[in-house]
């Protein structure tokens, strides 16, 4: 394992502790959980936006304090850190990132963009073998409960996509603290199937 500190590694902690609040209804504390997670890094937004995707899906509660808010306020912050607040920073012209890892889809944002779009992107990512391999590790025995339960996995997708597009390798590991925010998906979606007796 390498010992890499990140506050990446910090997001499982946080994920429980909103998915906790979530189900018990604690709208306020649950707002304190958000704040949380989007305060650990950029990306991270984009599990704080899947979360509000579940409150906009949500029939047992109302739908704008627990999806449209939570939704919004993540995707604006995404787009803010990620487009401008780290490259002003930086002193670099666009997200490091963008043109490194995701570079092979395109120089600027918007082709990145019309690059996710693309079936033809998709294909080559469901037929990599390092992805196939990055999903079999990062699952393991889980893989088919876990899959037996695809609303909780939703919550993880934008960040599975984020390596399985990525052209970094040491994304595509489970050696690395990038698989650590998908973890506590995996583990949620397999109590979720095996409570419905699978």
């Amino acid at each position: 394992m390498i010992n890499d500190p990140n506050p990446e590694a910090l997001s499982p902690f946080f994920i429980l502790t909103a998915v906790l609040l979530y189900r018990e209804k604690r709208l306020g504390a649950y707002y304190l959980a958000l704040f949380f997670l989007l305060g650990i890094k950029e990306n991270i937004a984009l599990i704080v936006a899947m979360l509000g995707l579940w409150g906009v899906l949500a029939k047992d509660r109302p739908r704008f304090p627990w999806g449209a808010v939570p939704l919004v306020a993540a995707i604006v912050y995404f787009v803010f850190a990620a487009f401008w607040f780290v490259p002003h920073f930086r002193g670099i012209e666009q997200h490091p990132l963008l043109a490194g890892r995701y570079g092979h889809l395109g120089a600027a944002p918007h082709e990145v963009l019309l690059g996710l779009l693309s079936w033809k992107t998709w294909a080559g990512v469901a037929a990599n073998p390092m992805n196939i391999g990055f999903i079999c590790s990062l699952f393991g025995i889980l893989l088919v409960p876990a899959l037996l339960s695809p609303s909780v996995l939703l919550l993880m997708v934008p960040i599975l996509a984020q390596h399985l597009l990525s052209g970094f390798p040491s994304e595509k590991s489970i050696y690395y603290f990038y698989s650590l925010t998908m973890t506590p998906v995996i583990f949620l979606a397999t109590v979720h199937s095996l409570k419905k007796g699978i």
